[in-house]
């Protein structure tokens, strides 16, 4: 009976651990850091080379099945949908406890409503949910911790400098 019990624990240790180390692992491409201006918690300032402006990025674990969350000046969130035979129906989202909305995606990306940027500089987690064709329900949350510190940067001097790719150069 102990046994069985030693056993349980070190599994759900294991588990907790796997989980622990996969939720807090993340990255950004070598591209995105060598043209970032900032990190700031989960976000990265990345200037787009050659173009005079920068977006905003929220982290990821560089799983090809996770949605990448970003922005621009105009306060459009975008997700971006790496599910190559699109989703079934619409996407849901919810600011921290909040009321769940819809929006509609197209097949690769979905364009959250400039409201919902707004509401977002006091919030904690944005979750998002999605269901691919040929697939489970996939829930994804996005912390929110460095969001307003890093969205500072897309209206400044920095981000409008049209300067070449620090990647390839």
């Amino acid at each position: 009976m102990r046994s069985r019990v030693v056993i349980k624990v070190v599994f759900l240790v294991l588990i907790f651990q796997s989980v622990g180390v996969y939720a807090v692992e993340s990255t950004w491409s070598a591209w995105e850091k060598a043209n970032s201006l900032s990190i700031s918690a989960a976000w990265i300032v990345v200037r787009q080379p050659d173009k005079g402006f920068c977006y905003i990025k929220h982290r990821y674990d560089a799983n090809p099945k996770k949605m990448d969350l970003s922005m621009r000046k105009d306060l459009k969130l975008r997700l971006s949908l790496p599910y190559y035979d699109g989703i079934k129906g619409k996407i849901t989202y919810q600011i921290d406890s909040g009321k769940t909305k819809k929006v509609k995606p197209s097949k690769f990306e979905a364009v959250l409503p400039k409201s919902v940027a707004k509401k977002l500089r006091k919030a904690e987690v944005l979750t998002v949910s999605v269901k691919p064709v040929n697939s489970t329900v996939i829930t994804q949350r996005f912390i929110m911790k460095g969001f307003n510190d890093a969205g500072i940067w897309l209206g400044s001097k920095k981000c409008k400098q049209k300067l070449p790719d620090r990647f390839t150069h």
